[in-house]
């Protein structure tokens, strides 16, 4: 690896690594997609539920007719969509645990006039600045959108001018490239 411009190591969590991960599922069209068919289809099923228990337990009450089916479909919905982050939160963490073991994790994240190269848990790689979509900085962490989701967290670095130069240099690398490639 080249000298890099700028460098940022930092030490993580299986729990930091599943708020990672689920950060870049929502960004997922398919995943989006899948959960609101799956709200859908929950609500159909408590509509069903509820409707049968309308049939079963038969009311006078035109209140009851119309707000038991309604609360049967919603339910659901809004236990699915609510419960929906930390079920999967917890999900992320089981997995994070399995690959890579309890953790504390250690990542380095450099900047190059390539790309940003990282290493974390022997494995490393590096994004070239051409699939780099976007670098933002998303409340005190530094996310550089792609392929795949690279975040640096703010304990990374000894102060917020250190992240906020971290975060410029990365800027500036990502303009040099794409200009220097049209």
């Amino acid at each position: 690896m080249p000298e890099p411009e700028l460098q940022a190591t930092f030490t993580f969590s299986n729990a930091d690594l599943a708020d990672v991960l689920l950060r870049s599922l929502r960004r997922q069209p398919e995943l989006r997609r899948r959960r609101l068919l799956t709200a859908l289809a929950l609500g159909v099923f408590g509509l069903v539920i509820a409707s049968l228990l309308l049939v079963l337990l038969p009311t006078e009450s035109p209140v009851m007719q119309w707000a038991l089916p309604v609360a049967g479909a919603l339910a659901p919905i809004v236990t699915f969509l609510l419960r929906w982050p930390a079920t999967t939160r917890a999900a992320l963490q089981r997995w994070a645990q399995q690959q890579h073991g309890m953790g504390p994790h250690t990542c380095s994240i450099a900047l190059l006039p390539s790309g940003v190269y990282w290493e974390q848990s022997g494995d490393t790689g590096e994004h070239p600045w051409r699939n780099v979509t976007r670098i933002r900085l998303t409340g005190d962490d530094i996310e550089f959108d792609g392929p795949a989701l690279t975040v640096v967290r703010r304990r990374a670095f000894a102060s917020d001018d250190a992240r906020d130069r971290f975060l410029q240099a990365a800027l500036r690398l990502r303009a040099d490239a794409v200009r220097a490639s049209t």
